[in-house]
C-alpha cells in the first residue's frame, strides 16, 4: 500500500476536491460522494498507517536478529581461534630446532570434538558490505573475505579436515612411534637419546617419513588458519559497524568487535633444505652420518 501510496492518494483527493465542488453547488449527490470518500480516505490512511508500523517492526526485528546472530559469529570465531591457539600449543613446541625428525617430539594430541556448530546462511547479511565492490565471479579480494559468507564455509571445512588430520596423526603416533620411543636408552631426568635409526628395525623409511611429513603439514596447516580467523576478527572490527543501524547498537550496548591480545602469533617454522633433503631421501641415514642439529629430547609427560 505505502508503495502505490501517491497513485491511490492522488485518485481520492481528486474524487474528494470534485466532491467538494458538487456540495459547493448544493448538488446532493455531492454530499454523499463527499461523506464516502472522507470515510474512505481517513480508513485507508489509517490502514496505510498500521502497515507502515507493521514494516517499520519488522525491519527493526531483522535487523535486531541479524546484530545478534553477528555477535553469535564473534562467538564462533573466538571459540574457534582459542581452539587452534591449544592445538598449537602441542604441535609447534619443536618447530625451532631444524631437525627433519622434529615431529616425533610431538606427542599425542587430545582430539577436539566439542565445539559450537554453525548455520553459516545466518550470516548472509554480511554482503551487503560488498554491494558494488565485487563482481560475481570474480575472486573476492581478502580484505572483503570477512563479508563473504563462502569464505566462512570453507574455514569450517579446513578445521574440520585439520582435526580429522590430527586424529589420523594420533593413531600413527600411537601404533608406529610411541612403541619404540618407549624403548629408547634413557639418560636421566626424563631425557633420552633419539636418532633416526632407531626406528630403521621397525618402519620403513617410507612409513617413518611418512608421519613426519604429515605432522609437518598438520603444523603448517594450524598455523596458517588461525591466521586467516585472526585476519576475519580484524576485518569485522573494521568494517561491519556500517552493516547495523545506531538504534540498534545502542539497544545492545554499542557495537561489539573482537580483538585478540598482542601477542607473537604462532608461525609455521619450515626445515632447512639441508634438512629437506633428508627427509625426501629413499633410505634412513648411514649409521655414521652426524646431523649436527640432532639432539637429545626431553620427552613430555605426555611421551614418557
Amino acid at each position: 500500500m505505502s508503495e502505490n501510496f501517491w497513485l491511490w492518494f492522488t485518485l481520492w483527493i481528486g474524487l474528494l476536491i470534485f466532491s467538494l465542488c458538487l456540495v459547493s453547488h448544493d448538488v446532493e449527490l455531492g454530499k454523499l460522494l463527499l461523506s464516502f470518500t472522507g470515510t474512505i480516505l481517513i480508513a485507508l490512511l489509517t490502514a496505510m498507517a498500521a502497515f507502515n508500523n507493521m514494516d517499520v517492526n519488522e525491519k527493526k526485528k531483522r535487523a535486531r536478529e541479524e546484530y545478534l546472530a553477528y555477535i553469535d559469529l564473534l562467538q564462533i570465531i573466538c571459540e574457534r581461534y582459542y581452539l587452534l591457539r591449544n592445538l598449537i600449543g602441542h604441535s609447534n613446541k619443536h618447530t625451532h630446532v631444524d631437525w627433519f625428525c622434529r615431529s616425533i617430539f610431538t606427542p599425542y594430541i587430545v582430539p577436539v570434538t566439542d565445539y559450537k556448530s554453525a548455520d553459516f546462511g545466518r550470516f548472509y547479511f554480511l554482503s551487503r558490505k560488498m554491494t558494488g565492490k565485487h563482481v560475481i565471479g570474480d575472486q573476492v579480494e581478502k580484505k572483503h573475505q570477512a563479508f563473504n559468507t563462502v569464505y566462512y564455509t570453507q574455514l569450517e571445512g579446513n578445521l574440520k579436515a585439520i582435526l580429522n588430520s590430527i586424529q589420523r596423526r594420533n593413531d600413527l603416533y600411537e601404533k608406529q612411534i610411541f612403541p619404540v620411543l618407549t624403548k629408547l636408552k634413557y639418560l636421566g631426568q626424563g631425557t633420552h637419546s633419539i636418532q633416526a635409526n632407531d626406528f630403521e628395525n621397525h618402519l620403513s623409511y617410507f612409513e617413518f617419513t611418512n608421519f613426519l611429513h604429515f605432522s609437518e603439514e598438520i603444523n603448517k596447516a594450524l598455523c596458517d588458519l588461525i591466521q586467516d580467523y585472526k585476519a576475519v576478527s580484524e576485518s569485522l572490527a573494521e568494517g561491519a559497524r556500517e552493516l547495523f543501524d545506531e538504534e540498534i547498537l545502542s539497544e545492545n550496548g554499542g557495537f561489539t568487535s573482537v580483538h585478540f591480545p598482542e601477542e607473537e602469533q604462532p608461525k609455521y617454522q619450515p626445515l632447512s633444505q639441508v634438512q629437506l633433503k633428508l627427509l625426501n631421501a629413499s633410505d634412513y641415514p648411514p649409521k655414521n652420518y652426524i646431523d649436527h642439529n640432532q639432539v637429545t629430547f626431553k620427552l613430555s609427560p605426555e611421551m614418557a
